[in-house]
């Protein structure tokens, strides 16, 4: 299984819980609240192993990362991208487009749904995942790649 290294701030929420260094008294205090360095130390701090600790990684492959919830807040869920789940391009994911007008996988071109209409299309078809819009937008990745024969 591929190892997904994590970030510092990660490891070091791990290592405070390690240390039995209460989240209030932890570096946590010198974050601020809603960063990414933020989500990352409450993610390793309240990280459990789904092997119980005996793969080995020390949470950092594949399977544990991924078994993590994510850390949505409130606030940041009123408006979801709805992501078609059975097929990929390249690395990146699908998107459905603005006016139904089938899948994309630039987010500008990408249509934005209530939370209630993402949940009932969810429903409708499972492989359709809705996501919060700002969770994608503060993660997805933008690079550019220009083709050096145009």
């Amino acid at each position: 299984m591929e190892n997904l290294e994590p970030s510092i701030a990660f490891k070091a929420g791990q290592e405070a819980k390690r240390l039995g260094i209460k989240l209030e008294n932890s570096a946590v205090r010198n974050l601020r609240v809603g960063s990414k360095q933020y989500e990352d130390f409450i993610s390793g701090f309240d990280f459990k192993c789904v092997d119980g600790g005996n793969c080995g990684c020390g949470g950092y492959c594949e399977k544990c990362v991924l078994s993590q919830p994510l850390n949505f807040k409130d606030a940041e869920m009123n408006e979801f991208y709805l992501q078609d789940s059975r097929s990929y391009v390249g690395n990146d994911l699908l998107f459905w487009a603005k006016n139904g007008k089938g899948y994309t996988t630039d987010l500008r071109l990408a249509e934005v749904y209530s939370k209630d209409i993402a949940e009932r299309m969810h429903q409708a078809r499972e492989a359709d995942i809705s996501w919060p819009k700002d969770y994608i937008d503060n993660n997805a990745d933008f690079d550019q790649y220009i083709d050096a024969l145009a």
